[in-house]
């Protein structure tokens, strides 16, 4: 938890001095508003998922980002697509996503055909992103702490997640893993490792839904995924007072000495359980700020047309949708780990509203 905390301080603080050096101070401003509301007094910092993980060296990406959209000179191009490489490549292991930010920069320099710079950036990247992702492979591969259990179809690779991705609501892995398992022998379907996340049994599954789809359903699953992916201001939050929601329950060992401890108890029942009448109190708060933080967004888009930097974070955010889209979506913790451009995207759609105001 100590980390997390560490983590998601820093993201905001990398945020902030990103904003406030490459815009202005209102920006930065912005930009913070919405970390404190959205992430640092949300619980997610209890939480071990890799979203948060990652977001330190996600802010770091937007700012080597915005660095080399801003240079022409081939020395820096050199010194900020290395240092570019190796950040994508340690947040690649925690985020794949992570390219999503790569691809957006590379088609925003094929724009403006400064072919020199575009072939020496996508250079110095590969280099540096070879080395990392070469080197964590080994560590992977050579590591004797958890022991890894290898075989065909028993891990899940990113076809599984197209598949589980077209499932109506985007997220249903019951449903996915119900129809992979028409695909294994009757026998071995009580079997924990049957094999069912094959390569072939997971394409079959994936032209069984294509075709099932026509056009009227297909846009409904979008809708009804893309909906659900940007709809929460909590960002999918779901712990629970009650066990009997939980999928599952874990009470710490902790529990019986501050059970009866009001204090601890108001502040889980304010900032923790969502089914509690004081978490409706900050996930109102944070309801609002999310639908500020879309408004934001949408003003991105009417006022700035043709800004570098804009397009840039605009097309970052366009890949990362067209991801969730593609692969498993339909939960709005899934958008965390593109939060810090859309914080940023937001905060100069509103900024650019304010000058639009007082001009």
């Amino acid at each position: 938890m100590f980390l997390n905390t560490v983590y998601v301080n820093s993201s905001a603080y990398i945020s902030y001095y990103i904003s406030r050096k490459y815009f202005n101070q209102k920006i930065a401003d912005y930009c913070f508003f919405f970390y404190v509301i959205l992430i640092l007094f949300s619980p997610f910092f209890l939480t071990m998922y890799t979203d948060i993980l990652a977001l330190p060296l996600l802010s770091v990406q937007i700012g080597l980002a915005l660095a080399l959209l801003r240079t022409d000179n081939l020395s820096k191009v050199a010194k900020i697509t290395s240092l570019l490489g190796i950040v994508t490549g340690i947040a690649y292991f925690l985020r794949p996503t992570a390219l999503v930010l790569i691809i957006a920069i590379i088609v925003c320099l094929l724009f403006y055909k400064n072919w020199k710079k575009i072939l020496l950036a996508i250079l110095i990247f590969v280099i540096s992103f070879g080395l990392i992702f070469s080197g964590g492979n080994f560590i992977k591969n050579n590591q004797t702490e958890i022991q890894l259990v290898e075989g065909n179809g028993l891990s899940k690779t990113a076809l599984v997640f197209v598949d589980l991705g077209l499932t109506f609501t985007g997220t249903d892995q019951e449903d996915m893993k119900n129809n992979l398992l028409q695909y294994i022998e009757e026998s071995k379907r009580d079997d924990y490792n049957n094999g069912m996340f094959a390569t072939e049994n997971v394409l079959k599954d994936i032209k069984r839904r294509l075709a099932d789809y026509n056009l009227l359903t297909f846009s409904a699953h979008i809708l009804v995924k893309l909906g659900a992916t940007v709809m929460d201001g909590s960002l999918g939050w779901t712990y629970f007072e009650n066990l009997e929601f939980e999928k599952t329950p874990y009470i710490s060992p902790l529990y019986e000495k501050i059970k009866d401890n009001q204090l601890l108890t108001v502040i889980r029942h304010t900032l923790i359980t969502k089914d509690t009448r004081g978490y409706q109190i900050l996930f109102t708060i944070e309801q609002l700020t999310w639908l500020i933080l879309l408004y934001g967004l949408a003003l991105s888009i009417k006022i700035y047309k043709e800004v570098e930097e804009v397009n840039f974070l605009q097309l970052t955010i366009f890949g990362g949708m067209l991801f969730l889209m593609i692969f498993e979506g339909g939960k709005t913790r899934y958008l965390i780990q593109f939060l810090p451009q859309i914080i940023l995207l937001s905060s100069l759609g509103l900024y650019g509203r304010v000058i639009e105001d007082t001009e």
